[in-house]
């Protein structure tokens, strides 16, 4: 091959990088356009009902707490957990 030849080759290939890392760019930014928002709607949707389920479950000791208070004769609306993080998740799940 010639000089001429190879060189011409070159500049196609270079061409032909550049082209498809266009196209492949432009299609990135189609797909994050299309499923970005369906994507972080199913995620907020996914955690809505995490934290619904925990509230849920944390309402439940709560009221199972109580009944084991009420069946030792234990008064008072106070509820003391032993553990710190169910305490932490009470307080900042309830109004």
């Amino acid at each position: 091959m010639t000089d001429e030849i190879v060189e011409t080759k070159k500049v196609a290939q270079e061409v032909a990088k550049d082209t498809a890392l266009e196209v492949n760019e432009k299609f990135g930014i189609f797909l994050a356009k299309v499923f970005g928002e369906p994507i972080k709607t199913v995620t907020g949707m996914l955690d809505d009902s995490l934290k619904t389920r925990r509230w849920e479950r944390a309402v439940r000791l709560m009221d199972r707490v109580q009944e084991i208070n009420n069946d030792r004769g234990i008064e008072g609306k106070e509820i003391y957990l032993c553990h710190q993080s169910l305490q932490f998740l009470l307080l900042k799940m309830l109004p």
